[in-house]
């Protein structure tokens, strides 16, 4: 008996997801132990407090080699988040597994059509899921995971080169806001879309709306805004882990402590010039009246020997 289409879909999502689950588990392990060895890298490079050139250098090498560092840990942290996004959208087209069997794309018109036996006329077509296959096909250029090349197969050879080109072209092309880092906060600026989403750069036959979701898997896609979020993740890093990495906080500290004695000074300068006493320390008061006392006796005996003569 021949498998079925529906069956090797059901298998192929199946596996997809369980492989994308136990990827994803591993990496975020993985990125953990890279996360404590770049935390001891920026620990072992001195502040730049010295002015000699030979230092700075070499704090700027040093701080280069942890900053690509950063940026591998980055691409892990997108490919993670790629997994996940891919995974629920994986979930989501299991669970409408009959749905996705009895749709079709017509390469003559370009319409997907729905083919359901169990409603007279084929039935409805949903967008949603169409929307999801779409997605699936352009993150397989860079999820390399055998399990979801073998699932984008399957759905390559069920709707089509034509539907396949047309969905790599909608995000492919899509305009999507740039990265920008102001004040140590990421923001976005500049869109090619609408209120409700963002247009592709396609012609005007193949222009389809991009959502927020769509927005952010474009983004990590293409690894956009690397050394504002290299930037961004050294400053975490260094608060988090507590390290002064340009030495602000202990200049910080020293300008305190300095300014603090500066003003013990003052005070004290104040409080001499009022005409008040100068405190005498208990010990050298004690050896003064002890000294007071002795002179008055010798005084004493030298008055009994004057009355005697």
């Amino acid at each position: 008996m021949p498998i079925t289409e529906e069956v090797m879909l059901k298998t192929s999502l199946k596996m997809s997801i369980s492989k994308l689950e136990f990827k994803t588990n591993k990496m975020k392990q993985l990125n953990k132990i890279k996360l404590t060895e770049i935390s001891k890298d920026l620990k072992q490079i001195p502040p730049t407090t010295s002015t000699n050139r030979l230092d700075s250098r070499k704090f700027e090498r040093n701080l280069t080699l942890v900053k690509i560092k950063i940026q591998k840990l980055i691409n892990d942290d997108n490919q993670i988040d790629l997994f996940e996004i891919l995974t629920v959208d994986l979930q989501l087209m299991l669970s409408k597994l009959p749905q996705l069997s009895s749709i079709r794309h017509n390469n003559k018109t370009g319409a997907i059509e729905s083919h359901n036996p169990l409603m007279l006329g084929g039935g409805i077509v949903d967008q949603q899921l169409v929307h999801l296959v779409k997605r699936s096909l352009y993150l397989s250029q860079y999820i390399d995971v055998k399990e979801f090349k073998k699932l984008c197969s399957i759905l390559l050879n069920k709707f089509g080169k034509v539907f396949y080109d047309r969905a790599i072209a909608e995000f492919g092309l899509a305009t999507v806001p740039s990265i920008t880092v102001k004040d140590g906060k990421q923001s976005t600026e500049g869109s090619g879309g609408s209120a409700d989403g963002y247009t592709t750069d396609v012609s005007a036959d193949e222009t389809g709306t991009l959502d927020k979701d769509d927005v952010e898997v474009i983004k990590k896609c293409r690894n956009e805004g690397m050394e504002e979020l290299v930037e961004l993740y050294l400053k975490e890093i260094c608060d988090g882990y507590e390290i002064d990495l340009y030495g602000e906080k202990a200049q910080a500290q020293a300008d305190a402590a300095e300014k603090e004695n500066d003003n013990d000074d003052d005070k004290k300068d104040s409080g001499s010039g009022g005409g008040s006493k100068l405190a005498v320390p208990a010990e050298i008061a004690e050896t003064v009246v002890v000294k007071k006392s002795d002179d008055i006796d010798d005084l004493k005996k030298r008055f009994d020997a004057l009355k005697r003569l």
